[in-house]
């Protein structure tokens, strides 16, 4: 179960993470998924967690010992409780997605923001400077003898 807990995780993450550098998109369907991962993972690993203390009691009954709980499983914990977080982040980026594709689609344009967008449109003006002439070539041929074969030497050089 743990291989399937880490497997889900490293899922998750990738997942995330692509989602974040936008290699797929951040549609409703992907954040569902996305979702949908993040709560499995986080209710398997806490199924783990306690499927782990249950046998811990049984031994302790068994072989009459005793063991306290470490730093690992309050992280295992907090785990769980971050997988959730997650969930609930991806579920309200959804909710909160769908409310601003709703707005926009509604929402016309007013007459003066249409007016102010044209305005800002004309005012810009493309002048072109006389001394704007072509740059100077970087290519440079050298024909120093005319004995050399007919092949020319080139060499480039960056303009500045």
């Amino acid at each position: 179960m743990m291989i399937l807990v880490l497997s889900l995780s490293l899922f998750h993450n990738l997942f995330l993470g692509l989602e974040v550098t936008y290699l797929i998109p951040s549609t409703k369907c992907i954040l569902f998924i996305a979702a949908f991962l993040s709560f499995l993972t986080g209710i398997l690993l806490l199924c783990a967690l306690l499927l782990y203390h249950q046998k811990l009691r049984q031994g302790q009954a068994v072989y009459y010992s005793s063991y306290k709980i470490s730093w690992i499983i309050v992280t295992g914990y907090l785990s769980v409780c971050l997988f959730m977080a997650s969930g609930t982040m991806s579920l309200l980026e959804c909710k909160h997605s769908t409310k601003i594709c709703a707005c926009m689609t509604l929402l016309p344009t007013s007459q003066r923001e249409s007016q102010d967008i044209e305005e800002s449109e004309g005012s810009v003006k493309v002048t072109s400077s006389p001394k704007a002439a072509m740059p100077r070539s970087i290519v440079h041929t050298r024909e120093d003898s005319p004995n050399r074969p007919r092949f020319q030497m080139h060499r480039v050089t960056w303009a500045l």
